[in-house]
């Protein structure tokens, strides 16, 4: 399997750097090539290191997560994006489908939950877009 190259954009240094362990201890095809923790430094960062998966926040006070995915899918095709959040609404299902999300899950899911929403996407084709994985 190929390596995949992640971005992890999320707004806390503890979660990232938590969250970067967990990937690291569970995929050895991975990569980290950037971890960010506001939402102006995602597509600045994404078209400089070439990503397939953007892992990010929902919500940050420095801007719009879905306008940013939806730029960045329109920008950067094929870029795999899930989004993390401690709880999910309808609407925010929608705007991250709208956006080009492949998946999400919440950030208090059992570990287990995460990994499983991140092997299915890494696993989808890099053309497919809008498919959201409930964990």
């Amino acid at each position: 399997m190929a390596i995949e190259k992640i971005v992890l954009s999320m707004r806390t240094q503890a979660f990232r750097d938590a969250f970067a362990l967990t990937l690291e201890t569970h995929f050895k095809e991975i990569e980290i090539v950037a971890k960010i923790g506001f939402v102006k430094k995602i597509i600045p960062t994404c078209e400089t290191l070439r990503p397939n998966l953007l892992i990010g926040d929902t919500r940050f006070p420095d801007g719009d997560c879905f306008a940013t995915a939806e730029k960045l899918s329109q920008e950067l095709p094929g870029i795999k994006m899930i989004f993390t959040n401690l709880t999910f609404y309808d609407d925010v299902i929608d705007k991250l489908k709208k956006a080009g999300a492949c998946g999400y899950f919440q950030r208090n899911d059992d570990y287990t939950k995460m990994i499983d929403v991140i092997q299915r996407v890494i696993q989808l084709p890099a053309s497919t877009n809008g498919y959201i994985f409930q964990s």
